[in-house]
């Protein structure tokens, strides 16, 4: 990824604020080691992808509100990874 698409990622899926991003490059520099860094200490991954992968999987579709957590997890057995991660996408 680019230094403008990881920038845009972390701001379009609300893991920081453009204040917050421009407060840390002010102080480390404006570079993609900087925002890889911030990435990390707001989500607790290395990379996007991870990201991507884990977080997605693990979110039910938006058109879907259950409220028993045995519902959600009888919903979520009924597919293997993969099929909820096409769900998403």
């Amino acid at each position: 990824m680019t230094y403008e698409e990881k920038y845009n990622y972390m701001v379009e899926n609300g893991i920081a604020t453009d204040e917050e991003i421009s407060l840390v490059c002010c102080i480390n520099g404006c570079s993609q080691d900087t925002l890889d860094e911030i990435f990390w200490a707001r989500t607790g991954y290395h990379t996007f992808e991870c990201y991507d992968y884990y977080e997605g999987i693990c979110q039910l579709p938006a058109n879907i509100e259950y409220r028993d957590p045995d519902e959600v997890d009888s919903y979520l057995n009924e597919y293997d990874p993969e099929e909820l991660l096409a769900m998403l996408l």
